[in-house]
């Protein structure tokens, strides 16, 4: 007996669906993500309680990203598709639109960045906002950002 060596099992961090979509990943706190029948991911449900969920266009498009955070001491089990959290449960609730093609986003209902080609204007609740220039490199990546601001013109 005193040559025995214990060994310990492998953990299991990551489980993946048939088509090789990531359904659950420990080392990220995933609980269990669902998938529509184009393989967008229709929710992720994290180990705490909170669960971000997702609406596309017929084209695959996103349009919608809705996060639930729960409140403090819920807890879903790793692999296994949790119930959806009830209002008691839930602590907050955001949403972001992406709007004209995903070219103007909004928070809450609310306008904060305009995406154009080569940047994107940040909206602030007060009407002012900060532009973003990209400076590309040679393969097309994004190398700089150059910022000016400014006040809306009413």
């Amino acid at each position: 007996m005193s040559n025995m060596k214990l060994r310990r099992a492998p953990q299991v961090l990551h489980i993946y669906n048939g088509a090789g979509s990531l359904v659950a990943d420990k080392s990220r706190g995933i609980a269990f993500v669902t998938y529509d029948a184009s393989n967008n991911p229709g929710a992720i449900y994290f180990t705490n309680g909170s669960v971000t969920k997702y609406a596309y266009d017929s084209s695959g498009q996103k349009l919608r990203v809705m996060h639930h955070t729960a409140k403090p001491n819920i807890t879903r089990t790793f692999g296994v598709m949790p119930p959806e959290l009830t209002p008691s449960q839930t602590l907050s609730a955001d949403t972001t639109d992406y709007l004209l093609g995903g070219s103007l986003v909004a928070t809450n209902g609310t306008v904060d960045k305009v995406l154009f080609d080569g940047g994107f204007a940040d909206v602030s609740s007060s009407g002012s906002f900060v532009l973003f220039y990209y400076n590309k490199d040679h393969l097309g990546n994004n190398r700089e950002a150059l910022i000016r601001s400014g006040k809306w013109d009413s």
